[in-house]
């Protein structure tokens, strides 16, 4: 059941990105088109389960009728049609097989670049009272009440990032953050500020988790790819 589930996600996520690339044609907003996207991913997920469960009450209904033909022994020589919705079926295992092997490997690889990001916050030093100070004010004027995020420095990065979604964090490169004005410093940190008001942080665990379900899935994987690119836009 898993097996044919996730071959139907094919179709209909193809079906899915079609509208979601038209619809986004017509949109000039980076912010409506990321939400576009979100909204579709939303629908892949959503007709897909729906999918699994009529699958699973199909195959609950006939279940006494297989169980009696397997006691019986062999189908009917000839009955071509039997032998390969059989065969097929045994092809379905296999994929099952196969998906959640893949399914263990990507959730493994996410759950380690969770802990990384851990071990990346041990290694960082808490930001001036300045840039503390300026943006615990930019986090205000956003409306991020009892949100305002604590800033640190780290060498481990190249670019400005934020992490947490409770207790956000933003991440600023120390090799480069030095170098920047006090206009360019604000830009970086209205950017990262507007990340968290936008929850981005918690968003993209939740297309890492559906990529990892949905691994073999290339229309999956250029939805998530969609959302990236738009939201630093929209940010």
């Amino acid at each position: 059941i898993i097996a044919l589930t996730l071959l139907h996600s094919l179709w209909q996520f193809a079906g899915i990105a079609l509208i979601t690339r038209i619809t986004m044609f017509l949109t000039a907003s980076a912010s409506q088109r990321c939400w576009i996207l979100l909204c579709g991913l939303g629908f892949c997920a959503l007709a897909n389960g729906t999918t699994f469960f009529y699958l699973l009450q199909e195959f609950n209904q006939p279940a006494a009728h297989f169980a009696d033909t397997r006691v019986q022994g062999s189908l009917p020589s000839g009955n071509w049609l039997n032998v390969t919705i059989i065969w097929l079926a045994q092809q379905m295992v296999w994929l099952g097989w196969l998906w959640l092997a893949g399914f263990c490997i990507y959730l493994t690889r996410h759950c380690l670049a969770l802990l990384n990001n851990k071990h990346l916050l041990r290694l960082t030093t808490p930001a001036s009272s300045d840039i503390q100070s300026l943006t615990a004010e930019l986090a205000t004027r956003l409306g991020l009440v009892g949100r305002t995020p604590r800033c640190v420095f780290s060498t481990q990065v190249q670019v400005a990032c934020t992490l947490g979604h409770l207790k956000p964090v933003i991440i600023l490169p120390l090799a480069i953050i030095t170098r920047l004005s006090q206009a360019q410093l604000q830009a970086v940190l209205l950017h990262e500020l507007t990340h968290i008001q936008r929850h981005d942080y918690l968003i993209n665990n939740l297309q890492s988790l559906l990529e990892c379900i949905y691994f073999f899935n290339p229309f999956m994987k250029w939805i998530n790819h969609q959302i990236s690119i738009e939201r630093e836009y929209a940010c």
